[in-house]
């Protein structure tokens, strides 16, 4: 029994869309210098293909490694600042974000989060392939939000040039205290 376009019933429509993702970065070059290139594997697909390669190209703005500062507040009065290591590598589905940071109390915080596309803009954002909640990328700003037990997370990536500002909240600290943070990033190599 045919399914949804053709396919058959029970075949993996994500794995033809990964497929399409990887012939699509891997026709994306020259993203340093803000040009776009996107070469789709016939002409009646073109057009088709070029959305989906501007889709990657947009947020691959943000792909690379970063190196930084950050600074937190939280509601009972305390700041602290930390040293950020950031990797943002496109995957064939959307992006990937593994950070640690190193707080000047000697702890250290490592994460790793994936971002995969739903629709134009929007994506899913998962831990360890398990849906938390969702994201965007508006006007070279990456958004997310996530819920973590009790706690809701908002964070927010401003490309500005080579650099990345990023802010953030969270509802609950180890101390159950409101939190922001603010970070600093400079783009150590494009990856």
């Amino acid at each position: 029994m045919a399914g949804h376009e053709g396919r058959p019933t029970g075949a993996a429509p994500d794995a033809a869309r990964r497929s399409r993702a990887t012939r699509c970065l891997r026709s994306l070059r020259s993203l340093s210098a803000g040009e776009r290139q996107c070469v789709g594997p016939t002409r009646i697909h073109a057009e088709q293909n070029h959305e989906r390669c501007d889709r990657m190209a947009d947020i691959a703005a943000i792909s690379g490694a970063f190196k930084g500062t950050g600074q937190w507040y939280d509601s009972a009065g305390k700041s602290g600042t930390y040293q950020v290591v950031q990797t943002n590598r496109i995957l064939p589905a959307g992006l990937e974000i593994s950070f640690r940071h190193d707080f000047d109390d000697g702890t250290v915080t490592e994460a790793r989060l994936s971002l995969s596309y739903v629709a134009p803009r929007i994506y899913r954002l998962a831990i360890a392939e398990t849906p938390v909640g969702h994201g965007s990328w508006l006007d070279e700003t990456l958004h997310y939000h996530l819920e973590a037990g009790e706690k809701f997370v908002e964070v927010g990536y401003r490309l500005n040039g080579n650099d990345i500002l990023v802010s953030g909240s969270s509802t609950k600290n180890a101390e159950g205290n409101y939190i922001v943070w603010v970070e600093r990033l400079s783009r150590a190599s494009n990856n």
